[in-house]
């Protein structure tokens, strides 16, 4: 998925400038500077908050700030040039397969959904995010790993809106997690808090 290939892009460059430079130089092959500049936000607050700056640019720029033809083919050229060409045996590798999340469910662990293909929901229109949620629900349940009726899901990158809420109402879900940081209140079951595992020691 781009999100993983974008991390993975990260990995490799410790001068993040040197990448956003790099990027900047295959989209202005064909396309303008001022179209780049539009491109980039002043606020991105659903990004990690341990990222420094230029990494939340690299971050908006490849995942919602450039259109879908261009930032895909940004995201294949550098994945293609600093991580490897064999696509296929690299997702072999890094994703867990059904057998091993069935095995995960089986030790007493929650399968719950995460969208189709990893999408910052408040970004997509209803139509788009039904699209999102349903394919995720479909294939939990074609593979056993989630009840019809009864069943978490976690936002995508944090991200989603009251449109998302309603829809996964309507598809039963029992209740959604977001990134914000607290306890959870039962009276919003679709805006769970949670703990951010950096804060947590270990005795």
């Amino acid at each position: 998925m781009n999100v993983n290939k974008i991390q993975f892009i990260l990995s490799r460059f410790k001068n993040k400038k040197k990448l956003f430079n790099e990027i900047k130089n295959i989209y202005l092959e064909k396309n303008n500077l001022i179209s780049f500049n539009k491109s980039i936000p002043k606020k991105m607050d659903t990004f990690n908050k341990y990222d420094d700056l230029i990494t939340k640019r690299i971050k908006y720029l490849l995942s919602v700030g450039f259109p879908n033809d261009i930032k895909n083919k940004i995201i294949n050229a550098l994945f293609k040039k600093y991580i490897t060409n064999d696509e296929k045996d690299f997702a072999e590798k890094l994703y867990l397969n059904i057998n091993e999340l069935k095995e995960i469910k089986k030790l007493g662990n929650e399968i719950g959904g995460h969208g189709s293909k990893h999408l910052k929901l408040e970004y997509l229109s209803y139509q788009k995010q039904i699209e999102e949620i349903l394919n995720a629900k479909k294939f939990l349940i074609k593979h056993k790993l989630i009840n019809n009726d009864y069943w978490s899901f976690c936002y995508p990158h944090g991200s989603y809106n009251s449109k998302s809420i309603k829809i996964l109402k309507k598809l039963n879900a029992s209740c959604a997690l977001t990134i914000k940081e607290g306890k959870i209140n039962r009276k919003s079951p679709y805006e769970f808090s949670r703990l951010d595992t950096n804060k947590l020691r270990i005795y």
